[in-house]
């Protein structure tokens, strides 16, 4: 087992080697000098010192590639020192392969670094330069002019302008180093989705609303003016015209005038008839959209004593009916006065 090789792959691996009995090697790096005339380059240096970190670096170095035990590289590297040492002792060297050697200096072991290792180039001559422009002799007159134009210069100087505000440059210049601001992007978005949900909304809350209008209007009944017509008498052979007046409640029959007749109208729809002259009709005096609504406010009316009943038309329309009896003719009187009390008052 060759110590002295792992010895010196250990060094220039780790910069230091300790070897028990000897001391501890450590590898240095000499920086460049200049000694007045020339420039050294940088250089190598192995030094020795009698003490150091006493572990066994070394010999788990040596057991890892020798693949051997701990205890084995520990006597092989004890062996080695007491073997350098009396070789020492006897005016010999002992070489440590492209690192140096150990020898005898005066009864000191000491250690030479080898001249490959320690290679540095020829000094370059260099001259040192002036560092310090007071170290140039300046003569008494151009003093004389520097002085005085120093006096000049201070006084006509400008003042300085003040000094500009980089805050808000750095802050840009920050932001644009950090990339784009995801997060306000975010921010910005969520709050454009807001909106266009609300106004969604809104036209929605709308678009029923003039839903709800177009369907309670075609709900409405038509009343006809009570107007004076004439009716022919209807022969009885005539049955397609017997039909046609029995069955058109909608619309009024105008036939040739005939001396001493009256009017006679088909009745409307919704109206009942309670006896020669009184009419039963409902009168719809409110609407409404939701169930809650239309039932408070039927509690409402008939604590105030109003016998009025509540008509469910479908789940978004509810309707609030008032049963009258009148005759024909106080008909439009009742229903202009219903009207004042709730605009808006239709037949059913």
């Amino acid at each position: 087992m060759d110590v002295a090789k792992y010895i010196g792959l250990f060094l220039i691996k780790n910069q230091s080697c300790f070897i028990q009995g000897l001391g501890n090697l450590e590898l240095k790096r000499v920086p460049a000098y200049y000694d007045g005339k020339n420039l050294h380059s940088p250089s190598t240096e192995v030094t020795l010192a009698s003490v150091g970190p006493v572990d066994d670096s070394l010999a788990n170095f040596i057991a890892t590639n020798e693949k051997i035990s701990t205890s084995k590289a520990l006597n092989a590297i004890r062996e080695f020192s007491i073997r350098s040492k009396t070789d020492i002792q006897a005016g010999k060297d002992i070489h440590i392969p492209f690192i140096g050697k150990f020898t005898d200096n005066d009864g000191k072991i000491v250690f030479v670094t080898d001249t490959k290792l320690r290679y540095t180039p020829t000094p370059i001559p260099a001259v040192r330069t002036i560092s310090h422009v007071d170290e140039i002799p300046v003569p008494q007159h151009q003093q004389q002019e520097q002085q005085l134009l120093q006096d000049n210069s201070d006084q006509y100087q400008t003042p300085l302008p003040p000094p500009v505000d980089t805050t808000e440059n750095s802050q840009q210049e920050e932001e644009e180093k950090r990339g784009i601001n995801w997060g306000r992007i975010i921010f910005y978005i969520s709050i454009l989705f807001v909106i266009v949900v609300g106004v969604m909304y809104l036209y929605d809350i709308y678009q029923e609303n003039m839903a709800m209008d177009s369907h309670s209007s075609s709900q409405q009944p038509i009343v006809l003016p009570d107007t004076q017509t004439h009716v022919q008498p209807i022969q009885v052979h005539d049955t397609a015209k017997i039909d046609s007046a029995a069955h058109d409640t909608t619309t009024k029959v105008k036939g040739p005038e005939i001396p001493g007749s009256s009017s006679i109208a088909a009745p409307s729809p919704g109206v009942k008839p309670m006896g020669p002259k009184l009419y039963q009709y409902d009168v719809v005096l409110k609407s409404f959209y939701t169930s809650e609504k239309a039932q408070k406010e039927l509690s409402s009316m008939k604590q105030h004593g109003l016998g009025v009943r509540l008509v469910v038309v479908d789940s978004l329309n509810y309707l609030m009916v008032m049963h009258i009896k009148t005759s024909r003719s106080d008909t439009d009187r009742v229903i202009d006065s219903i009207d004042k009390l709730y605009p808006g008052a239709y037949l059913r």
